[in-house]
């Protein structure tokens, strides 16, 4: 790549290898535009990064592999920021908690005979990780088969009822109580819709239940009963929550003689948007061509989400695939590549042109079926470089190199995979760690508040209280000026009142620090600096 003027992200190694492989060749961290994914990730500290997740049963959560994968992701993210603005969009028709399959980062769900049903929405049109399902009403002897249950969704702000083996139960809370909480209800629409109840039942224990004392019910305003196909969600609350207590919902039907298609649910921090939220639309034994394959109408479903980015975390099971039927053939490096730029362009053509991608190869199998299978597993970080390389919105995170590093091999893959695939609980914390770790390596720079206003300074450009008419990511009032005494001129005077701001009089100083060149020290050169922005207008 010697003379190319791509910009390319490298994070630290993290230790030699003495094993020569194609993926110890590529960064850890590949894109042209490092400044679009420090936009993204500096963005975390003052509102919500949502981010869809495409990948396979190493990421699937709850009841996969991904069990202890994804909510370390979660918690890796949550430990740079300090706060969790708002849970995934979490999953109907199905019970999770208190054993397999686990609850997922801050929730979990109930769902029982009597409940929800499976939706009138087909796989074509639903993402995989997400399972849509129909409801009539909670007053029994309806049309759907009787139903006398809703569906419970809980906020687990401690993650009580995560798997024991993501070792995070007990360090919470993760999620603030004390502040207000909202309730983002997403359903789909029918010419013979109902609406959506909500009953808020708060629960004194991490354990689910429908018989809680009721303290709110909401019904929704959607417009559901449409003959145009779309999705429409609608935000309830502050939801009234007691102190100390779990906070629960009961979705279903307003309609006993009609259904309704709920999608999915989420609870809000009302009161402080900061921080990540990863929505997993995973699926065990996928391939990137799978989407294409078993869900070519989920487009709108994932707009509806509102993604802000996208990591795919495809790989390991098209390195030893074969195509569908009717004539497989073997998924080659190069269809490998053509798959992930398909799903790269469906996405974009259902959220917005400019989504960010982010790439995250697979670490080490130990049970591939040939060596042609290790081959190509060995040839995907250099894809994702390369798509990196052809697609300026577009972030490769070499995992590959940096697990191999951290002792992660084929030749010694047993403290980290279970089965030869799927991770080890280490296994799992490990990737989930050392992921995040470069990505904010390399795309988290520390907070500047140059107004000192007590406020990152890309808060207050992307708030509206700062202006940016140049684009430089600084706030225009903190243009440089050699103005030091902000007497309103620039002139011999404030040279002088530097040259006594080096010698430690700040009387007349009006700057935060005497550090005129920013060069973390403050001596000759920053009245040489001074002299300079006064005589000719240029600054440091």
């Amino acid at each position: 790549m010697r003379g190319r003027r791509w910009a390319v992200v490298s994070c630290c190694a993290l230790g030699a290898s003495a094993v020569a492989q194609p993926y110890l060749d590529v960064p850890y961290v590949t894109t042209q535009s490092p400044q679009v994914f420090t936009s993204l990730f500096t963005k975390s500290r003052c509102g919500t990064v949502r981010v869809v997740l495409l990948g396979d049963s190493q990421e699937t959560a709850p009841g996969g592999a991904g069990a202890v994968y994804i909510p370390r992701l979660q918690y890796e993210l949550w430990a740079r920021v300090g706060n969790a603005p708002e849970t995934p969009w979490m999953q109907l028709g199905a019970s999770t908690g208190g054993g397999s399959p686990w609850a997922d980062w801050l929730w979990r769900g109930g769902n029982i005979p009597g409940g929800l049903t499976v939706s009138r929405l087909s796989e074509a049109e639903t993402v995989p990780g997400l399972s849509p399902a129909k409801t009539s009403t909670t007053n029994g002897n309806n049309i759907n088969g009787n139903q006398v249950y809703g569906n419970l969704l809980m906020l687990q702000h401690d993650c009580a009822n995560v798997s024991p083996s993501a070792m995070l139960s007990g360090l919470g809370p993760f999620f603030d109580r004390t502040d207000p909480i909202g309730l983002d209800v997403l359903a789909a629409t029918n010419a013979s819709s109902g609406e959506v109840r909500v009953r808020v039942t708060p629960a004194p224990t991490a354990q689910t239940g429908f018989f809680f004392p009721s303290t709110a019910f909401y019904n929704s305003a959607m417009g559901l009963q449409s003959g145009t196909p779309e999705f429409r969600a609608q935000r309830f609350g502050p939801l009234p929550m007691g102190a100390g207590q779990y906070m629960q919902v009961e979705l279903a039907g307003t309609d006993s003689a009609a259904f309704t298609d709920l999608v999915a649910a989420r609870f809000v921090n009302l009161a402080d948007p900061r921080g990540w939220a990863i929505t997993s639309l995973s699926r065990g034994g996928y391939k990137a061509l799978d989407l294409a394959y078993f869900h070519p109408a989920c487009g709108p479903m994932i707009g509806a989400l509102g993604p802000d980015v996208a990591f795919i975390c495809y790989g390991a099971n098209d390195a030893s695939g074969n195509t569908p039927p009717p004539d497989p053939v073997r998924i080659t490096p190069a269809r490998y590549r053509a798959d992930l730029e398909w799903v790269i362009a469906y996405l974009r053509q259902h959220t917005r042109a400019d989504l960010p991608i982010v790439l995250i190869s697979d670490p080490a199998r130990t049970n591939l079926p040939d060596p042609e299978a290790g081959e190509y597993l060995d040839a995907q970080p250099g894809i994702h470089r390369d798509m990196a390389l052809a697609d300026p919105l577009v972030c490769a995170l070499n995992s590959r190199r940096l697990t191999h590093e951290a002792g992660w091999t084929p030749q010694n893959g047993a403290p980290y995979l279970a089965d030869g695939v799927h991770y080890t609980p280490y296994g799992a914390q490990l990737k989930a760690q050392l992921e995040v770790q470069a990505l904010f390596a390399a795309f988290f720079p520390p907070p500047t508040d140059c107004n000192t206003n007590g406020v990152d300074d890309r808060c207050d450009i992307a708030s509206g209280t700062s202006l940016d008419l140049d684009g430089d990511g600084v706030p225009d009032e903190c243009a440089c000026s050699p103005d030091v005494n902000c007497d309103g001129a620039a002139n011999g005077v404030d040279v002088e009142v530097q040259e006594r701001a080096v010698g430690g009089d700040l009387a007349d100083y009006c700057l935060p620090d005497a550090d005129f060149n920013s060069d973390g020290a403050i001596n000759g050169f920053d009245v040489a600096s001074v002299e300079t922005a006064v005589g000719t207008g240029e600054c440091p």
